[in-house]
């Protein structure tokens, strides 16, 4: 009874902080986007700019291999070789 009177509260706060928590997740996907566009030559958005999960970006950068990118970037972002879903390597 515990768990579900638990749960239940889980998804009232998560429910009354859900268009605050989106809007900040859109702003900083953004600002990482829109930084990323000022500093690198040759990024591809991948997917609608608009119609796509506010908690998600999905760039590619057309001539540099995947590996050598995650090997560059290391722990500073968290990063897939892959589309999601895949077993691509995850950093």
């Amino acid at each position: 009874m515990a768990l579900i009177v638990g749960l239940g509260k889980a998804c009232a706060l998560a429910a009354r902080d859900l268009a605050r928590n989106d809007a900040h997740m859109r702003r900083m996907r953004d600002h990482l986007y829109e930084g990323l566009q000022a500093g690198l030559e040759n990024m591809h958005l991948n997917g609608h700019s608009e119609k796509r999960l506010p908690n998600t970006l999905s760039v590619s950068f057309p001539g540099i291999a995947a590996d050598r990118l995650l090997a560059t970037i290391g722990d500073t972002v968290a990063a897939s070789a892959g589309r999601t879903g895949t077993s691509a390597r995850t950093v």
